[in-house]
């Protein structure tokens, strides 16, 4: 991905993948590198006070993990993650769940058409599982 360059002239990261996630320990570490081999951005977790394990095996995959100290929802969470996209300087990201339900497979395809500025947002659709 090329790194751009803010509106003060101040180089900007690319692009990053936000996941909401609340209790996804299971699944969460394949998630993420799911995401990690379709392409090179980085991954920050947001852990919406998970019960379970999900902190640990994000940051053994490879993840940032934000903690919330009390559960936002994934709205709340995600707007953590932008919060954190903002201060940090990225000038693209990604918010995609962390229960493997969004095909990582197809990230390239979805940030084309925002990337090469076409769009200023791409949201991705599946309509064989109608959402």
């Amino acid at each position: 991905m090329p790194e751009r360059v803010g509106e003060s002239g101040e180089a900007l990261h690319s692009t990053l993948v936000l996941m909401p996630a609340f209790n996804e320990g299971p699944v969460i570490g394949s998630v993420i590198r799911e995401v990690q081999d379709a392409c090179a951005c980085p991954v920050v977790v947001i852990d919406d006070a998970s019960t379970d394990d999900t902190i640990a095996r994000a940051e053994a995959a490879g993840a940032t993990v934000i903690p919330l100290p009390a559960q936002l929802g994934a709205w709340g969470a995600t707007q953590t993650g932008l919060r954190y996209a903002l201060r940090h300087g990225y000038s693209t990201v990604i918010s995609m769940d962390a229960d493997g339900q969004h095909e990582a497979e197809f990230l390239q395809d979805l940030l084309r058409p925002v990337i090469e500025g076409e769009a200023d947002v791409a949201i991705g659709a599946c309509t064989r599982r109608g959402s």
